[in-house]
């Protein structure tokens, strides 16, 4: 072994040494807190905190904790958020596990217009509660269509009103129905 590869070889074991003697035990409540930075295409930038409290009483149950709270409050970009709080332990009730978590979440990104993505027929008026349109017909939704496009379009041109006519054409692999 050259003697460079000794000097490191010793340093490490020095530095892992000092980390195992160094191990303190902690008492009382302690923290720690990050900032909550993140990209995702479909929501955008994500920026915010979180905060990790624990209490570890007199420190004799260390690295074990009494209590645990955990808070996060971001936001993103394209308008969703996250808003957290969460408790745990297991010495509230004796013997037992508790976990409390309250979450607020909108997520703007849940969202699904269809197995074709972008190519799918999007009709507003289906993502509306408020509308008091009349339930569309079952009986002839999947029995003539032969890609779930065509299930869509046939689906918003019945949503319209249009009057079809029913033509025969050989039936998708995937779509399973009942029909004759």
């Amino acid at each position: 072994m050259t003697p460079m590869k000794r000097l490191y070889v010793m340093l490490f074991t020095a530095l892992l040494a000092s980390a195992v003697v160094a191990q303190e035990t902690k008492t009382g409540w302690n923290f720690g807190a990050l900032p909550a930075v993140t990209y995702s295409t479909d929501q955008g930038f994500q920026y915010g905190a979180l905060v990790n409290l624990f209490d570890y009483g007199d420190g004799s149950i260390y690295p074990d904790y009494y209590h645990r709270i955990y808070i996060e409050a971001s936001t993103f970009t394209k308008g969703s958020s996250i808003l957290r709080i969460m408790y745990d332990s297991d010495y509230l009730i004796k013997g037992i596990r508790y976990a409390v978590d309250l979450s607020y979440m909108p997520d703007f990104a849940y969202d699904f217009y269809g197995f074709n993505g972008f190519g799918s027929v999007y009709v507003n008026d289906w993502t509306n509660d408020d509308l008091n349109a009349p339930p569309l017909p079952q009986s002839t939704l999947l029995c003539h269509e032969t890609t779930p496009v065509q299930v869509q379009e046939r689906l918003y041109r019945q949503h319209r009103g249009e009057q079809l006519a029913l033509e025969r054409r050989p039936q998708h692999p995937a779509v399973q129905t009942g029909c004759a």
